[in-house]
């Protein structure tokens, strides 16, 4: 585990979430001293306190081995693929359904993965059980609803959302926003979940019955999803480039009129004979 330098204990309390990115990173994504997670925390000046203790020892570091791999990647490139050809396939909101039920079940295979690497960094073997699946499941649907929204709240956070903006005037950055802001918000709650999820490692790798907390974020996954799934295309995304739902009202045509030839007129007064002088009255002869 390194260790903080003078240089970085300056850097991680002046950069915005510096605290966050060493306790990942350097101290093995800790979790300890929980409460200096609040967001006052995560710029400066507040966020000097937490930097100090992580660089003086008194918050331990970290016990399940990285909170972060090459896993993460997995649904960030799946969620890429279905938005380029979801469309292909179904059309409309069918085509969300049916990225969205892609999504869950590779979150799922990822935490797996995930789970079965940090086991074995405890020395410990995941033990795959029904209970197990049910946990696999309820956070696939909370992290796939809280990806959508992060994506989304990115671009209000100071200096992420300023950097990410300034940026985009890049034509090819632009390009590829929606793949930077989704890659963000999912890693970002990946990395969060794992952090957590090393507290027990019993519990983990040994899964006898569905922990409770797994319901709460199962239901609160399920509002994030009705939630995007109101929006259109139906993803968070959507929403943090100002894209609008089209609206289906058909457009008013003006009627086409046909152009009516007229015939030149010709005015023949000028011709006309006054033969009053020439009318001879028969009614007194």
């Amino acid at each position: 585990m390194s260790r903080m330098t003078i240089f970085g204990l300056i850097l991680y309390s002046i950069m915005p979430f510096g605290q966050l990115w060493t306790r990942i990173f350097d101290y093995g994504g800790t979790i300890d001293m929980v409460w200096f997670l609040f967001p006052l925390f995560m710029i400066f000046p507040f966020q000097f306190i937490p930097v100090l203790l992580l660089y003086l020892g008194y918050i331990k570091p970290g016990k399940g081995g990285k909170v972060y791999d090459i896993y993460v990647w997995i649904p960030i490139f799946t969620k890429m693929l279905i938005l380029m050809f979801r469309k292909m396939v179904l059309p409309g909101k069918l085509s969300y359904i049916l990225g969205e039920i892609i999504m869950i079940l590779t979150i799922m295979g990822t935490k797996y993965l995930h789970s079965s690497e940090s086991c074995n960094y405890n020395k410990k073997e995941l033990n795959i059980t029904s209970s197990k699946l049910a946990d696999f499941f309820m956070d696939a649907i909370f992290e796939n609803g809280m990806a959508g929204i992060l994506s989304f709240l990115i671009m209000f956070i100071p200096g992420i959302g300023w950097i990410i903006s300034l940026l985009s005037l890049i034509d090819f950055i632009n390009k590829i926003k929606v793949f930077i802001l989704y890659a963000i918000g999912y890693s970002s709650i990946y990395i969060i979940q794992n952090m957590f999820e090393q507290l027990d490692m019993s519990s983990l790798c040994n899964t006898t019955s569905i922990p409770k907390m797994s319901y709460a974020k199962f239901v609160f996954g399920i509002l994030l999803l009705l939630v995007t799934y109101l929006t259109d295309p139906g993803d968070g995304i959507s929403l943090s480039l100002g894209k609008k739902k089209k609206s289906k009202r058909k457009k008013y045509k003006q009627p086409k009129y046909e152009e009516v030839q007229y015939e030149e007129y010709t005015d023949n007064t000028d011709n006309y004979t006054d033969n009053t002088d020439n009318y001879t009255d028969d009614t007194y002869n």
